[in-house]
C-alpha cells in the first residue's frame, strides 16, 4: 500500500506510465501462455478418416486382426471399399472391380481362406468377390440374376465346418442365398421362409444351428 504522501506523489503521468507498465507485463505473459486453441490443436486427433462418405460395414481377417476392411456408403463421393494393414491407422483404396455407384452392407471373410473376401451391394444387390484379402474385386453376375430387381444384400456371414466354407447372403425380398465354393456360385436356400421373413438381415450360428 501507499502511504498518503507517496500516493500524492504519483501525478497521473506516472499513474499513466505506471498502468502502460502493467498493460505491457500482461501481454508478454499472454503471449508466452499457450491460448485453448494452439493446446488443442497440438492433440493427437488418433487415425485420419480416409473418406468423407459413412462407413457401413467392416470385417477384420480372421487369421489377422490388423487387417482391416471398411465398406463406405454411396455419397457425397463415389464409394469404394478401403483397406488397412495397421489396424487402422492408415488407409488405402481397394483396387478395381467394383462398381462406382454402390454402398456396401457387408464385408465377410472366408474363415478357412481369408485370401477370399465377399463384399455386398445394400442398394442394387450387386455381389463382389476378392481372391487377395480386398486388394481387387471382381463382380459375381450370376449372383444379381438370383434376386428381384428391387431386391439386395443387407447381410453376409460366412462359418467354417469340418473345414468347409458356408457363405450366407440376406436379402431384401428374397430371402437366404448360399455358396459353398467360395461365393463363386450360388443358390436359394430360403425354404421355410414366407413373407417378411423373406427380409433377412441378420445371421447367427450357435451349436451348428444357424439362426
Amino acid at each position: 500500500h501507499y502511504s498518503p504522501t507517496a500516493r500524492a506523489a504519483l501525478t497521473p503521468a506516472r499513474m499513466a506510465d505506471a498502468s502502460l507498465r502493467w498493460l505491457a507485463l500482461l501481454l508478454i505473459l499472454a503471449l508466452l501462455l499457450p491460448t485453448p486453441s494452439a493446446a488443442q490443436a497440438e492433440t493427437p486427433t488418433g487415425p485420419i478418416a480416409p473418406t468423407v462418405n459413412g462407413v457401413i460395414s467392416l470385417a477384420t481377417s480372421p487369421n489377422d486382426s490388423a487387417q482391416v476392411l471398411a465398406g463406405t456408403i454411396n455419397t457425397p463421393e463415389l464409394s469404394t471399399i478401403f483397406r488397412s494393414a495397421d489396424g487402422g491407422a492408415t488407409w488405402t483404396a481397394a483396387g478395381t472391380g467394383l462398381r462406382p455407384d454402390i454402398s456396401i452392407s457387408d464385408i465377410a471373410y472366408d474363415p478357412a481362406n481369408p485370401s477370399v473376401v465377399l463384399a455386398a451391394d445394400g442398394g442394387f444387390g450387386y455381389l463382389f468377390r476378392s481372391a487377395d484379402g480386398g486388394s481387387t474385386w471382381a463382380e459375381v453376375p450370376a449372383f444379381k440374376a438370383l434376386i428381384g430387381e428391387n431386391s439386395a444384400v443387407g447381410e453376409l456371414y460366412s462359418a467354417a465346418v469340418n473345414g468347409v466354407t458356408t457363405f450366407y447372403a440376406g436379402t431384401r425380398f428374397d430371402g437366404v442365398l448360399t455358396s459353398t465354393d467360395g461365393g463363386q456360385t450360388w443358390q436359394s436356400s430360403d425354404l421355410g421362409l414366407a413373407g417378411d421373413a423373406r427380409r433377412v438381415r441378420s445371421f447367427q450360428m450357435f451349436n451348428g444351428v444357424m439362426y
